[in-house]
């Protein structure tokens, strides 16, 4: 099903490929059920990412990310063999936790940070 949508995208976008693919979440039943009420089994993490190594292979993408993943989910995929070039995490001055933990863990594997939630229009009182 993967295959099919990035195909669908591809074609929505009148493009060949797409620059960077993201996992936008950790693959769970509950955040699967957010965009769907259809009863289904949960998607290996496996098959997942097997199949977005197949879309890279095809060069119907360039590289692949994921985003939210902590350090236990990161593992995880990267234990798949896939190569993630990046995972998108919330960092800014008030939310500092990703310094705990799942920073050093990316730096150690390789896998870049691309912040979200940077602060936007902070005033000085």
């Amino acid at each position: 099903m993967l295959v099919e949508h990035c195909e669908q995208s591809l074609k929505r976008l009148g493009t060949d490929y797409i620059d960077l693919y993201m996992v936008h979440c950790p693959i769970t039943l509950k955040v699967i059920g957010h965009f769907t009420t259809e009863t289904m089994e949960c998607p290996k993490v496996d098959d997942i990412f097997a199949a977005l190594r197949k879309l890279k292979e095809e060069r119907k993408v360039r590289y692949l990310g994921i985003s939210n993943f902590a350090p236990n989910k990161l593992k995880e995929a990267l234990d798949t063999q896939t190569d993630l070039v990046i995972n998108e995490l919330p960092y800014n001055l008030l939310c500092r936790t990703i310094e705990y933990e799942i920073m050093l863990y990316c730096i150690e594997k390789g896998v870049g940070i691309l912040v979200v939630f940077p602060p936007i229009n902070w005033t000085v009182s």
